[in-house]
C-alpha cells in the first residue's frame, strides 16, 4: 500500500464562493458555516474528482491516481496547518475520503500558521519536517511518495527537499499545469560525519523547536564553518543563541534515518554481563541527588550492551546544562541536568576507534529518553 504524504493549504474554502451552481454553493457555505464537514464533502462528491472545485489536494491525489502512480490501494496522510480554516479544511478532506474507503490520518503540524513569521519558521516548519520524517519512518520511506501540492509556497518547498534528501518521490501539480509532474531524488550524499561528529548539538536542537538554546550550554568551544548553513544564530544580550535551521532540520532527519540502517556496523562490541561494573557510591561532593544520579548512570551501564562502567567527574550545583551525550577530547560525556544543577559523567565502553565512539554517542543519545527518564 502506498502512503501519500500531502502538505494542505485552505484554498478549497474559498472555492465554494465560486461554484456556478446556486444552489450548491448556498448549501455548501451553510454546511461549511455549521461545521457539518459530511455535508460538504458529499457536495464535493458530486463533482469530478478532476474539477477545479474540488481544489488542489483532492485534483491533485486524483492525477496520481489517474496516471497509475499510487493505483486504487493507498493511505493518504495531510499535513495540515495548525489554524482554524486548516483544521476544517483537513476534516473535510477526511471525510471526502474515507465517504470512498480510503485510509485517512490528519496530522496537525504545531506552529504551522501565518499570523506568526517567526513561529512558523522555528517551529512550523521545522515540525513539518519532523512530522514528514517520522511518517516516512513507520511506513518506510520506500513505500511512501509526497504531494507537495497544498499549502503555502514555504510548505511546498520544503516538503520537497526533504523528499528529495531522503530519496522520496515528490510530486506537484499547479492549476494551470495540464498534468502532474515529479521531483525525482537527488543524487548527493550529506556528510555523515560531520553529524556524527556534533551528534549532541543535533540531538539537543532537535528537542528545542520551540526555543533557542544558548550557544554556551552545548559544551562547544567552537564550531566547525560546515555547520553554519545548518543554523541560525541570535544575539540576545550579549549571549549567542542557537537553533536549527530548516535546512539544519533536514539534514539532521536525513543523516538519522540513514543511519538507523548502517548503525550495527560501527557500535562497539557488546561487554559481558560479568565485566560490567557497576557504581555503588558516587565520589565525596555535595550532590545535589545522589539516588537520582547513581539511578541513572547505573541504568546506563545496564541498558547499554557496549558500556562498561561509569565515573562522575563534575558537578556545578548552579549552572544547568543539556542532557546528552557528547565525544570531547576522546571521551564520552554524559550530562545530566536537573532543576539548575548539573553533573557530568565519564561513560567507558568497548569502543576502540573514534568511529566506534562516535557511533557509541549517537546510541546513547538515540537512547536518551529510556535511560535517563
Amino acid at each position: 500500500m502506498k502512503n501519500v504524504l500531502c502538505t494542505v493549504g485552505t484554498s478549497l474554502l474559498g472555492n465554494f464562493n465560486r461554484f456556478e451552481n446556486e444552489v450548491l454553493r448556498e448549501a455548501a457555505l451553510d454546511a461549511l458555516e455549521k461545521n457539518d464537514y459530511a455535508k460538504v464533502a458529499d457536495i464535493l462528491a458530486s463533482f469530478p474528482e478532476s474539477d477545479r472545485n474540488c481544489g488542489a489536494e483532492i485534483n491533485s491525489i486524483f492525477e496520481l491516481r489517474y496516471r497509475g502512480i499510487i493505483g486504487e490501494n493507498f493511505r493518504l496522510h495531510f499535513l495540515i496547518s495548525d489554524t482554524p480554516d486548516g483544521e476544517k479544511v483537513g476534516k473535510i478532506l477526511e471525510r471526502f475520503y474515507r465517504g470512498k474507503g480510503v485510509q485517512v490520518n490528519l496530522v496537525v503540524i504545531e506552529g504551522l500558521l501565518d499570523k506568526d513569521p517567526k513561529r512558523f519558521r522555528r517551529e512550523g516548519l521545522r515540525n513539518l519536517i519532523k512530522q514528514m520524517a517520522r511518517v516516512l519512518r513507520e511506513y518506510g520511506s520506500e513505500n511512501c511518495l509526497i504531494n507537495a501540492t497544498g499549502g503555502y509556497k514555504a510548505q511546498i518547498a520544503v516538503a520537497v527537499m526533504l523528499g528529495q534528501a531522503l530519496g522520496v518521490n515528490v510530486y506537484y501539480k499547479h492549476e494551470l499545469f495540464s498534468e502532474i509532474i515529479s521531483f525525482p531524488p537527488l543524487p548527493f550524499s550529506l556528510d555523515q560525519d560531520l553529524w556524527l561528529k556534533y551528534n549532541y548539538l543535533f540531538t539537543v536542537l532537535d528537542k528545542g523547536a520551540k526555543d533557542l538554546i544558548e550557544l554556551e550550554d552545548l559544551k562547544y568551544e567552537e564550531l566547525d564553518e560546515k555547520i553554519e548553513p545548518l543554523i541560525n544564530r541570535e544575539i540576545i544580550d550579549g549571549k549567542t543563541y542557537i537553533e536549527l535551521s530548516t535546512a539544519g532540520q533536514i539534514f539532521h532527519e536525513t543523516l538519522k534515518a540513514r543511519w538507523e540502517n548502517i548503525r550495527e556496523e560501527y557500535l562497539p562490541p557488546d561487554v559481558p554481563e560479568k565485566a560490567k561494573n557497576y557504581v555503588e557510591y558516587l565520589q565525596d561532593h555535595n550532590w545535589p541527588d545522589r539516588e537520582l544520579v547513581l539511578r541513572i548512570i547505573n541504568k546506563v551501564i545496564e541498558k547499554i550492551p557496549f558500556v562498561r562502567t561509569c565515573r562522575t567527574s563534575y558537578l556545578n550545583p548552579d549552572l544547568p546544562k543539556k542532557e546528552g551525550f557528547v565525544l570531547k577530547r576522546g571521551e564520552i560525556y554524559g550530562i545530566i541536568s536537573r532543576q539548575g544543577w548539573t553533573v557530568g559523567f565519564v561513560v567507558e565502553t568497548s569502543a576502540r576507534s573514534e568511529r566506534q565512539k562516535e557511533a557509541a554517542v549517537e546510541y546513547l543519545n538515540a537512547n536518551l529518553e529510556e535511560i535517563f527518564y
